[in-house]
Formats: structure tokens, sequence, C-alpha cells
């Protein structure tokens, strides 16, 4: 894969997650300023304040990515933020949390190492997009970058799904039910 396609399925994976994730937090405020709260045990304004810079972030990077001219600042901000997310999920983990992520929509599961690992599959992406942007290759032609952009919502519904994903490849065959 030369530079160029590197930066172009970096940037849509990036766009694509950030994207996908600020649509439930804008669709239910609250629940996502709860899923502060219980990550951080902080009062409600507080919360309200670090949702409000979570998502500021995130709709920057989103913003940003698309130029050469911002790219190396748009995947800084959103390994900074996917770092951020990665270590209060760890932190909850270890802690026992039954928290769900709320990361992409409501949950239905506490948080767990899947949400983690999902997390380095976008930080990988970042790290992908920050060597190529670096190197200044040039960007994706435009026809090219629908592809990308088609590949990277791939890469994020299956990241974003781990969980589901992968206890479905594990489970014993002939089980209906998920190992």
């Amino acid at each position: 894969m030369n530079l160029s396609a590197a930066l172009a399925l970096a940037q849509a994976v990036v766009f694509v997650a950030f994207v996908a994730s600020l649509v439930p937090k804008a669709r239910n405020w609250r629940r996502f300023v709860s899923t502060v709260r219980a990550f951080t045990s902080i009062g409600e304004r507080p919360a309200r304040v670090v949702a409000a810079a979570l998502s500021a972030g995130e709709v920057a990077a989103a913003a940003l990515l698309w130029s050469m001219s911002t790219a190396v600042v748009a995947f800084a901000i959103s390994a900074a933020l996917l770092i951020a997310y990665t270590v209060t999920i760890g932190i909850a983990r270890t802690h026992g949390s039954d928290v769900g992520c709320n990361c992409f929509g409501q949950s239905r599961y506490p948080v767990s190492w899947f949400d983690a690992s999902r997390n380095v599959v976008f930080l990988a992406a970042c790290a992908l997009g920050l060597v190529a942007a670096l190197r200044h290759s040039t960007p994706a032609v435009p026809s090219v970058r629908g592809l990308f952009l088609l590949i990277g919502t791939i890469v994020v519904l299956l990241a974003v799904q781990l969980r589901d994903v992968t206890k479905t490849i594990l489970r014993p065959i002939g089980s209906e039910e998920p190992a």
C-alpha cells in the first residue's frame, strides 16, 4: 500500500469512527453525560463540561482530517482522545465497573477489553495516518476517497461489533450460542 492510500484509509477509519460516535451522543446527550459521570464519579455540571469537551475534540478531529495542512494535528487530537478513552476503559475494567461503554450508542454489555481493543484498532489507524501525513504524501484523488470511506466504514463496523464478531468466530461448531 502506498502512503497516499494509507493516508486515505487512516483518514476514513478515524473520520467514520468519530462520526459514528458523535451521532448517538448528539441524539441522547443525557445518556452520554450520565456515562461520563459513571466513569469519572464527578457531578452533573462537571460531567456536562467534560462531555462537551470530548465531543468538541471529536468534532475538531473529524473536521480537520480531510485537509493535508491539518491532518497531522487531526491525527494527534484523535490519538489523544483515543488514549484517554482507552485508559478510562482500562481503569473501569480493572475496577470491575459494570458501566456500559456507550461509545457508539447504548451498550448492553459492561465495559470490556473488547472496547479497549477496538480503540487500539483506531489508534493504529491514527499511527498509520500520522506516518503518512508526516511524510507529506499526496492525498488520494476524490474519486478514490469514496472507496476508502466505504472500506473505513466496514473497518469501523467490525471494530464496533468486535465482541460479537469474536464470539461468533470462536463459537464451537454446532453451538447456537456464542462462546
